[in-house]
Formats: structure tokens, sequence, C-alpha cells
């Protein structure tokens, strides 16, 4: 494991951040495919935010999430690191990119590139640290003051969504183990 993070390659600079992390009683190996294929449908937190912000039932997996026209995963490190990503034409239109190099070269004006990670790191050999983190980067001033506006009311909703994903990474990998 290396300990630059994949998603500082990708979007070292932002304008907002949020970050989340939980230790986890088990090895990464155990944990890296409960996160790749995490399954939050369970959640009535999650179902009830998604639903809020007029998103599929099916978006309630990261495979869902994943075949979505929204995000799409920009590199993986398994049993490390993996890294999502979206670009957003504002209003709200998601643009397709088809690898790490088109996603970094994307400098529209007035859109968003967002990136989203999940990165583990071992302390020991059954206790693992999973950590989130999601920026986003405004290009133009128009998008920066539009999503500030929206980063206000959305950001303790989405906070809340990553530390429910966490804690049902958590349960699940430690049953798993």
């Amino acid at each position: 494991m290396s300990n630059a993070n994949l998603i500082d390659r990708y979007l070292p600079e932002y304008d907002f951040r949020s970050r989340h992390n939980r230790r986890v009683k088990t090895n990464r190996q155990t944990i890296y495919p409960v996160i790749r294929h995490l399954d939050f449908r369970g959640s009535a937190i999650t179902r009830w935010l998604f639903k809020l912000r007029g998103l599929s039932f099916s978006a309630l997996t990261m495979d869902g999430i994943l075949t979505s026209d929204l995000f799409s995963i920009i590199q993986e490190s398994p049993d490390d690191e993996f890294v999502i990503g979206a670009l957003i034409r504002l209003p709200g239109k998601p643009m397709a990119f088809n690898d790490g190099r088109q996603y970094n070269e994307f400098q529209q004006d007035n859109s968003l590139k967002i990136a989203w990670n999940f990165r583990l790191n071992s302390f020991g050999e059954n206790l693992t640290e999973v950590s989130t983190e999601t920026r986003v980067k405004c290009i133009g001033k128009q998008a920066k003051t539009a999503f500030a506006i929206y980063w206000f009311f959305i950001k303790p909703f989405s906070g809340w969504i990553r530390r429910e994903m966490l804690r049902l990474i958590k349960k699940q990998s430690e049953k798993t183990n």
C-alpha cells in the first residue's frame, strides 16, 4: 500500500470537501469487497435521505451507484482504495468520461468535478480504518456560487449518509469475519 491517496491524483485541489472514517475490527481483504458491493437498502435513514433527494432505490447499492449515469470508477487499487467520479455540467447534466486522463482534462466552464473515494489503512493485523472522502471542484464562478448554496443545505445529509455507509461497512465486515 502506498501512502499517497489515489484521490489526490484526480482532484488534488477542490472547493468543497467532506471526510469521514471508522475503525473496523478485521483486515482489509475482508472489508474491501463489502465496500465495493455495499448494499445500504436496509438502512431506513439512507432510504429516506435518498428518497428526499429524488434518487432511485437501485442507487442504494454501490453497484447501483456505479451503473447510474452519474458516477464511474476513475481508478481502483484492490484492498486499498477506489475512486469514483462525476463530471456535471450545470444545471445538472452528467458528462460521460472513459478514464482518469479524460476526467483530469475536463475543464468546461460552469461545471463540477466530483471525486469520492473509499480508502483502507491497516492498524495491525485485524484493525482497519475505513475512510471516505468527497471532493468537489467548481469550474467557474457561477458553478461555485450555485454549488455553495446547494452544499449549505445538503452537506449535513450527505455526511449522514456517509456515516451510515461506514456503520454498515463495519457491521457487515465484522459479521463476515
